[in-house]
């Protein structure tokens, strides 16, 4: 990915895609502002983007992956490694949104599908003492 669209916002960077119009992300960034003004919650841009249908789930994913200079990992069950959650907490399975793909003597592999918790790479560094790499699925 390249690293120089790491400091971009999701909606800036489906812009330079050419995913979103500038006129349309300037309307959903003042919906944004006045749902956050009146409901005291500010919605992301990615779920109404696809609540207005303006891009999908997969654009929103890769965007993601763009902006967090991560790899994009296509969802396949096949993927998962069942023997790897066994080596993880289950008390972090349970409070995180992640998926053990790979391990190796240095390296663990994950995908996550949101990057709500930023801190989980380095969580995940304490506890298992291995190197984290990560992509959005």
């Amino acid at each position: 990915m390249p690293s120089g669209r790491t400091h971009l916002r999701l909606g800036e960077i489906l812009t330079q895609d050419g995913r979103l119009s500038t006129l349309t992300l300037r309307t959903l960034l003042r919906e944004q502002e006045q749902a956050a003004a009146s409901r005291h919650e500010r919605p992301r841009i990615g779920e109404l983007l696809m609540r207005y249908q303006l891009v999908d789930e997969l654009d929103v994913a890769r965007a993601l992956a763009a902006q967090k200079g991560c790899a994009y990992l296509e969802p396949d069950p096949a993927n998962v490694r069942p023997e790897l959650f066994g080596d993880l907490p289950a008390a972090l399975l349970e409070s995180y949104r992640f998926v053990p793909l790979g391990r190796d003597d240095t390296t663990l592999t994950i995908g996550v599908a949101d990057f709500d918790e930023p801190d989980l790479p380095e969580l995940l560094r304490t506890v298992t003492g291995l190197a984290v790499t990560f992509g959005v699925m």
